[in-house]
This record gives structure tokens, sequence and C-alpha cells, in this order.
């Protein structure tokens, strides 16, 4: 072979097939004259052989740009978000199918699913449920007193109070809050429930027990607490609040206020009491979370006392602890629901607009409810009466004030509720609390509406019916005149008091102005009759928007008071009427199908 052959051969070896015809690898100019036929066709050969090659792989890069142009196009399209439609409360709407596991677990990114073949706790939000409660040992109480002190300079008034000490004996931190309840025997079966405010008399007690007063800023109070002396705290700091035993400060700690073995001193306080009874019986809520919830039962702490006199010299009267146990009772408010209704759109909470003789107009609406015995023995109850729960935001003074308006139904029909019920076609009874004849005879109202409900009975579907006008302005100026309290700059208020105090005691000592020893009363936020008149007209105004928020939710609140024994006591429920979604069958027999096919091992068939 040629020397200048060899050099064409081994630059062509060399040569990318993509670079050979750019190059012109052999031309008819390089091969000498001398070159004989074989050694031309030998080249030829070649260059045909390479410019096959060239051809061959343009054809197979048209034929995988075509490939990866489908497989793209495949791909965008099983990226598109499948779409169903879910029917809820006769409803039909689009649900948009999750683009990955992730985001069909509601994981936020970075977090990713631990095993996309096995189910991991770590990729679900578990709610654990932590049963606990305490020992009856870790509930400890003083002997009941009265306490009487005065309130304003001209007016004296009395409390029943009963202190206490609560030791955490678990070994993890919770949330203890006691919730008091005494049920006499007397007559009328009287409840009585805990004060949420006693400042006055937990002041007193404080004072006589030598504890300081728990979040009190007067300095007696703080020097106690730097002796380390464990404070006299009110239900509220109790079940809201932790305390730092070392500093005695309170801080905001709802889901868990008692440290393990910790121990806190409060006091439960009855404003007004009945004295008519030979045998007293505490209920203490809060100091477990133990619950048989089939049969709607919660567990309580019981106190027991009696006293063998009559409702005279109360003061002088001993009052005899009798027992102390655990035991379970009725859970009521578990109990009421809202039946569903006939059509999913039509809401259960009815409003309407009755005009008045006047020639305005009146907003009046009701809401049906049920009550059903799921223990295992016959209860007792009666209806006291029911709270419709309106949540609004109202302006005081340039400040944005949160309520839950309370709107009273005592069971007592009046016109405008009477006209409304008829409008629904249903009965207005006198007193539509009362549920069974009632024998003639002097009774109280507690007794002519108390009603046996036998295991797995109800009462009949009963309409609480509401008016504008039975809004409880009380709880309305208490829960407005709190929250402005809390924005009250409390040392300015004190500094404003003191400087008042001079004026009028000293007014030409400025020396004694400057002596303000810091702050000596609780200020308070008081609204003046003009201001309130305001709130008046706005929540009477915000009503009709509450309930139609409501509506739209479907969802009922309110405050349920109810004699029932031990189980007595108002509670707040929440109760929805939304009827359950339809389900597609074809959807189940399709994971049903494609489910058997994993646990086969085989998918694709199933997929």
């Amino acid at each position: 072979m040629r020397l200048w052959l060899l050099s064409l051969l081994a630059f062509g070896s060399v040569v990318t097939i993509d670079s050979a015809r750019a190059l012109d690898l052999i031309e008819k100019t390089d091969i000498p004259d001398s070159a004989d036929e074989a050694d031309k066709k030998y080249v030829d050969d070649k260059q045909k052989a390479v410019d096959k090659l060239i051809s061959d792989r343009k054809v197979m890069e048209d034929q995988l740009a075509g490939k990866i142009k489908e497989i793209e196009g495949r791909r965008q399209e099983l990226a598109k978000k499948g779409t169903a439609n879910v029917t809820l409360d006769e409803e039909t709407r689009d649900v948009t199918e999750p683009s990955n596991m992730e985001e069909a677990l509601n994981m936020q990114a970075p977090r990713r699913v631990r095993d996309e073949y096995e189910i991991s706790p770590d990729d679900f939000q578990i709610d654990i449920h932590d049963r606990w409660s305490l020992n009856a040992t870790d509930f400890k109480i003083d002997q009941p007193v009265y306490l009487t002190g005065n309130v304003r300079k001209d007016s004296a008034k009395t409390w029943f109070v009963i202190p206490f000490q609560t030791t955490n004996s678990t070994t993890k931190k919770r949330r203890i809050s006691p919730v008091f309840v005494a049920v006499t025997n007397s007559p009328n079966k009287k409840v009585f429930l805990q004060s949420g405010t006693g400042f006055v008399p937990e002041r007193l007690l404080a004072d006589n027990m030598m504890r300081p007063l728990g979040a009190s800023e007067a300095i007696g109070d703080k020097e106690l607490l730097s002796q380390r002396v464990s404070p006299l705290e009110s239900s509220v700091l109790l079940g809201n609040f932790a305390l730092d035993p070392e500093k005695g400060t309170h801080q905001l700690s709802p889901q868990a206020t008692f440290e393990p073995g910790q121990t806190r001193n409060g006091a439960a306080v009855w404003s007004t009491f009945t004295n008519e009874w030979t045998e007293l019986k505490v209920v203490v809520h809060g100091l477990s979370n133990s619950h048989r919830y089939e049969e709607k039962m919660r567990r309580v702490l019981i106190l027991t006392f009696n006293r063998n006199d009559d409702e005279f010299d109360v003061h002088r009267s001993l009052i005899k602890y009798a027992d102390k146990r655990f035991d379970f009772i009725w859970a009521w408010d578990q109990d009421i629901t809202v039946p569903l209704p006939g059509e999913a759109k039509d809401p259960q909470i009815k409003v309407a607009q009755i005009q008045t003789p006047a020639g305005g107009s009146k907003t009046v609406w009701a809401f049906p409810f049920q009550i059903r015995n799921s223990s295992r023995t016959t209860q007792e109850i009666a209806i006291n009466s029911i709270a419709y729960a309106a949540p609004m935001e109202i302006d005081v003074g340039g400040a944005k004030v949160a309520l839950e308006v309370k709107i009273i139904d005592d069971g007592r029909s009046s016109i405008y509720k009477a006209q409304h019920l008829k409008a629904l076609g249903k009965d207005s009874a006198k007193d539509r609390f009362i549920f069974k004849p009632v024998a003639e005879g002097s009774m109280t109202l507690t007794q002519r509406r108390t009603i046996g409900l036998e295991v797995a009975k109800e009462l009949p579907e009963t309409w609480a019916v509401f008016d504008e006008a039975d809004v409880d302005w009380d709880d309305v100026r208490v829960q407005v005149e709190s929250a402005l309290t809390e924005k009250l700059d409390k040392k300015a208020a004190a500094a404003a008091n003191w400087e008042r105090v001079v004026k009028q005691v000293a007014p030409n000592d400025p020396d004694l102005l400057k002596k303000n020893p810091g702050i000596l009363y609780d200020p308070r936020r008081r609204l003046t009759d003009e201001e309130f008149a305001q709130v008046k007209e706005q929540v009477t105004k915000g009503i009709p928007a509450a309930l139609d928020a409501a509506k739209g939710k479907k969802i009922v609140r309110a405050w349920f008071n109810c004699t029932a024994g031990l189980a007595s006591g108002e509670y707040r429920i929440t109760r929805t009427y939304r009827k359950p979604g339809v389900v597609e069958e074809a959807w189940l027999t399709e994971w049903d199908t494609w489910f058997k096919g994993f646990e086969a091992g085989n998918l694709q068939e199933n997929k």
C-alpha cells in the first residue's frame, strides 16, 4: 500500500462522522496520478461507506428527535392535573388531582414522603389522644367559708368560697383547669356556676391565708412572691397561664399550664348562693380528660358536704366534709345534634324579618335541635335556656373589639316568635321546653320542664327561637369592657389616679405627687352611656350579617343551660348540618381493582 494512502486511512480513522463531510475527507484531487485503479476503487468505496454512515446517523437523529418530542408531549399531557366532580350538599364542585404524593398529604416543601411504597407514620399528621387523670389526693380543699366584703363604699356583698390546691402528679405538662358546679338538695335543684371574676373575695382570701394574689401589681404581693410564697390564683390564671415559681410571673400557655409535679392554689367563688340545703355536691371538671365517648360520659371529681341546719345564721353553721371521689356523669352537651335538612341547600337557621305594629322590622330566627341519651341509664334533663352565639366585630372609640354576642331564648314564645314558628309550620307552645303534661300543683319551672330520657331515646325535635331584643346586654358590656381593659395602659391610668388623689388630699404638696408608689388599684375601662348606646346600635346592625355568615358555613353555635343532676351546667356547642358528599361507585371499583393488583404484585394489568 502506498504511503499517501496509509496517511489518508490513518487520518480518516480518527475523524468523527459529524466532521467527515465538513473536512471533505478524500477528494479526487488528493489522489496522485500514479495511483492504480485498485487504489482509486478502494478510496471510492471508503467514501461511499462514510457517506452511508452519515446518512444513517442523520436518520437516527431525526427518529430520536421525534421520539423525544413524543415523550415530552406525553409528559406534558400526564403532568396536567385531572379533575373530578364531587357532590356536597347537592352542590357539585370541581376537585383537582394533586400533583404528587406530598401535595395529596398536604406536606409543605421541602418535606418529602419517607417511603413511596410503605405507609409510614412520619408521612401523616396523626393526633394521638393522651388520656390522663390526676389522683383524688392531688386535689386538696380547705374548709368552705362565707366571705363578706365591700364592693363599693356603701354596699357589702357575701361570697361562698372553697379554697383548693392542685398538684400535677403526672410526668408531662398538662392543662389543668378546675371548673366548679355546685348542686344543692334544695327543692328546685338550683345550680350555681363558678364566677369567673371575683377580685374582692380572692383578695380577702389571699390576705387571710398570707399569700400573694396572682398577677397582682401590689407591693405586698410582689414582696411575698420574692420570698417564694405560692400565690392564690384565679380560675382564669390556672386554666390559661403557666406560673414561673422562681419569678412568680405568669405566661399565657393554654395548652400546658402545669409543669410535672407543680402545685398551685386557687379558690372556687360563688357570688350568689342559696342557703336552703343540707347536702351540697360540688362537681369539679378539668382534672382529667378521660371520657366514655360512645356513652357520652365524662369523668369528674365529686365533693360532698353536709350541714345539719336551716338557711338562717349560715355563718355559724358547721359545713362538714363527707366524701371525695371520681365518677362519670352524662355529657349531655355531646348528645345535642342539629338534624340534617330535607334539602341540602336549605339552611337550618331560619331567618325572617317581621313587621312590627309601629311600622318597623324585627329580625327573628330559629334552629331545630335534638338531645339523645347515649348513656346506659335513664337520665333526667330540663332545658333552662339556650343562647345563640353570634360572633362579630365592633368599633369602640377607634379600637376594634371582637365579641360573641349571646341572644337568649328562655323557652317562652313572644308574638314575634310565635309568628315565625307558625310561618315555618311548627307549633308554638306557651313553653317550648316542657315535653310532658304537667300535673296540677305547685312546682318550680325546672320541675315542670324536667323529663326522663330512657336509654337510646331522644327528645322530640325542638326549636330554639331568638329575637334581636333578647341580646344579653350585660354580657356584651362585660366583654367590651374586658377587651378594652386589656388594651389599657395600666401604669398611665395608675399615675392619673395618683395625681387625682393627691389633688384631693394635698393639692399644694408637689413632693407628694412625686412619691407615686406604683399601681395601687386595678384600673378598668368603663363604657360611658353614650359609648354603650353606640355599642348597642352596632350589635343590632351586625346580627343579620352574623346570621348570613353562619348560614353560609352551615354551622350553629349556641350555649345550652340545662339542669341534669350532677351534669347540670352551661356548655357551648358548635354543630354543623352539612350533608355528606356523594361517593362515585366507579371510583371505589377502580381503586379496589388497582389495590388487588398491588397486593398480587401485578400492577401493569391493573393500572
